[in-house]
This record gives C-alpha cells, structure tokens and sequence, in this order.
C-alpha cells in the first residue's frame, strides 16, 4: 500500500507536464494496479483526461482493462503507453513486456530506471563542484 499518496500525486504531475507539452493527450496505462489508480486521479482532476484504456494481462475484463492482445488492436499511434508501476521485483518483467507490444517512442515510463536517475544525479552534482572551483579560480 502506498503511503504517501500526495507525493506520488506531485511526482506523476510533473512527468505529465511534459507530456502535455508535446501535445501528448491519448493515454493508456500500463499495468492495473494501486499507482494505476493515482495516474487516473491526476489524468482527471488537472488535466480533464480520461484515459483510453488499461492494459494488464493478468487482470483483464476486456471491457475497460484489456489484455496486450486486444489492446495492439486498439492502439493508435497517437497513443501513449504510461508505465505505471515502480515495483522493484518486477520491474524489467513489466518494462519487457511492454517493449514486445509497444514501439518504445508509444513508451513514456513515470519511473525510470533509478540506477541512471542516480547516475545522472551524481553526473550533475559533479558538474556543479567543477562550475565552483572554475569560478574560484582567478584568471
């Protein structure tokens, strides 16, 4: 159960942001779950979006959540698949799956992989230390 339900709200808004942006509007998540849930919320209540659809293989009505062999059928191409999920035990299963259905430029994750937001972290905080000694130092 998420604890926090106002900070996953924020972090989601931001992602969205962008993708409201680049006139990214026809959306479908990926997979059904709790986080799934807030994505909807947010869709809803600040941007007045109502999803396409949901995809989930596992719990699937094919009236409202559909598994990927009906959804590849009903998928346009100005679709975008919103990877709903940070579950760290299945984290590749449900990116890979993803993958094999979905071309990834239909592909916008909420949350990327975060060894390399880690990774990108640490490059910009690098960064910054040399901008101080550059500007410390007296030509």
């Amino acid at each position: 159960m998420i604890e926090d339900i106002d900070l996953y709200k924020e972090y989601i808004t931001g992602t969205l942001d962008d993708c409201i942006k680049q006139n990214k509007r026809k959306f479908v998540l990926y997979p059904n779950g709790e986080i799934t849930n807030i994505v909807k919320q947010v869709l809803d209540n600040v941007y007045n979006i109502t999803p396409v659809f949901i995809v989930d293989n596992y719990k699937y009505d094919q009236k409202s959540v559909f598994n990927f062999e009906k959804a590849v059928q009903m998928t346009d191409r100005d679709m975008y698949y919103l990877v709903c999920s940070d579950n760290d035990l299945y984290y590749n299963e449900i990116r890979n799956t993803l993958r094999r259905y979905i071309k990834d430029e239909q592909i916008v994750d909420l949350f990327p992989d975060i060894n390399a937001l880690e990774y990108i972290d640490n490059a910009c905080k690098l960064l910054k230390e040399l901008d101080e000694k550059i500007a410390d130092m007296e030509i």
